[in-house]
């Protein structure tokens, strides 16, 4: 207190003293000012109630999250803008595709038009140059039925490729659920490789249509077609060779199909080859109850050094009565040589304008058929893969 009034007024008198120590008595024991010593109780409500208000701090933030809060409005907002631009999204990439495949239709229907006039001035100029107007509509026909004709023989294709993977698939399943090996009794290659032959008689049109049934699809087709059914086969053991009928399409056919497998102790391939491809041709010319008259074969064509086409004519007699059987044949053979294998493959032609049947011809004898000489070491490593 002494330092206080040495900082005031040094002439201060004794009244202004006593009211500066009531102000200041008043100012340190004022209720807002000064500090109070609480118990437990006191403590222990001013707990509570603190907890009382944060609780309801929670609870007024959990009704801050109620649907019809700022942040789900907000985030619904988004989403609905996100969906917005999805749909304009695909509505510009709709109109994109749209357009496009509108100008290329207006492009393909230019391209048919240019096409068309080119088609028609060709005709034009074709009829210049051949006085006869038939005679180009023949040929115009005749070329649109071949081009047909090469589409149906590409879908003929297919489907004999299918027909014989669903047999290999049906033979497969007979052999896991009966648990037998696997028959070829219903096995008819006429129906997997052949094609409707019709042979003409220019040189051109014959070597074209020759060319077309000798492919290297219809090789590997037979190949196929040997092997599953000779999978089951030992090779090593005696000659395996099984004949059996197979229902025919007609009353006037007969169908027997003929499935051997046999092995040679030789390692010349081609030796092997040749000599079993003309026993294979060579054989089938014994008939029972009926001997041989006479027996002509001729090679009539032969368009390339694997691809020949003969025919033979053999004349039978009755051992029985004195009657007289003709029996004709026209076969298209042609093979192909690889290092591990050889196939020969041989086909009817079922009309042939330059070499037609005798009138004299009692049956016609249609052959069929493959024959592939394989090394042993290749078919099992075959079965192994």
């Amino acid at each position: 207190m002494k330092n206080m009034a040495y900082l005031g007024d040094g002439s201060m008198s004794s009244g202004d003293a006593d009211f500066d120590m009531n102000v200041l008595t008043e100012f340190l024991f004022q209720a807002d000012g000064m500090p109070k010593l609480i118990d437990d109780n006191e403590l222990q409500d001013n707990v509570t109630a603190t907890t009382t208000s944060t609780d309801g701090t929670s609870s007024s933030d959990d009704a801050d999250a109620s649907p019809d809060s700022p942040v789900i409005i907000s985030r619904s907002d988004k989403l609905t803008d996100r969906k917005t631009k999805r749909r304009a999204q695909v509505a510009v990439s709709a109109r994109r595709h749209r357009y496009r495949k509108k100008h290329e239709m207006l492009d393909l229907r230019k391209e048919v038009a240019v096409l068309t006039d080119q088609l028609h001035s060709l005709r034009s100029k074709h009829k210049l140059l051949r006085p006869d107007g038939a005679v180009a509509e023949t040929e115009e026909y005749t070329m649109a039925q071949r081009h047909k004709r090469r589409q149906a023989e590409k879908l003929n294709e297919q489907l004999r490729r299918a027909l014989v993977m669903q047999r290999r698939f049906f033979a497969s399943i007979q052999g896991l659920v009966l648990d037998s090996p696997i028959t070829n009794a219903e096995l008819n290659m006429s129906t997997l490789l052949h094609t409707f032959t019709h042979f003409g008689r220019t040189a051109y049109a014959r070597r074209r249509d020759y060319l077309a049934v000798c492919t290297d699809s219809k090789a590997d087709l037979a190949v196929q077609i040997l092997l599953r059914e000779t999978e089951g086969t030992d090779f090593a053991g005696p000659p395996s060779i099984i004949t059996r009928s197979v229902p025919p399409t007609n009353e006037q056919q007969q169908i027997m199909t003929t499935v051997a497998a046999y092995a040679f102790d030789c390692l010349d391939l081609k030796t092997v080859f040749v000599s079993a491809c003309s026993a294979v041709l060579g054989c089938g010319t014994d008939w029972p109850q009926y001997t041989t008259v006479s027996q002509n074969g001729e090679v009539l064509d032969k368009p390339q050094g694997n691809i020949s086409y003969a025919k033979s004519d053999t004349h039978y007699q009755s051992t029985v009565d004195t009657q007289n059987v003709v029996v004709e044949s026209r076969s298209l053979v042609f093979y192909r040589m690889s290092d591990n294998y050889g196939v020969l493959v041989w086909d009817f032609a079922d009309q042939d304008d330059l070499y037609p049947a005798k009138p004299e011809t009692t049956i016609k004898r249609d052959l069929i058929g493959a024959y592939v000489f394989v090394f042993l070491d290749a078919v099992m490593q075959r079965k192994k893969i």
